[in-house]
């Protein structure tokens, strides 16, 4: 619940609620799915699953993040939000 929440407050994307050790979200910002993925991995080393070449995932932008320790998580979320803010 405390990393749904974390996630839910970043502008540019859209979590999507789980039953699983992950979250779907779609990618609203100014970036695609790839180009998301590709800026977190080279600055900051954060590896999520880019789904934009997954079969039914055709007519969006999402990424699939998984759940980590919280100290992994609130890394990822500052990440996130510095990726997503231009």
């Amino acid at each position: 619940k405390e990393f749904y929440s974390a996630l839910s407050q970043i502008k540019g994307i859209r979590v999507i609620p789980s039953q699983a050790n992950y979250f779907m979200c779609e990618v609203t910002g100014n970036l695609t799915s790839h180009e998301l993925c590709t800026k977190l991995f080279e600055n900051d080393r954060c590896l999520i699953k880019d789904l934009s070449g997954k079969k039914g995932f055709d007519n969006g932008q999402y990424i699939r993040i998984a759940i980590n320790s919280r100290k992994d998580n609130a890394v990822l979320c500052a990440a996130l939000k510095k990726a997503l803010e231009k």
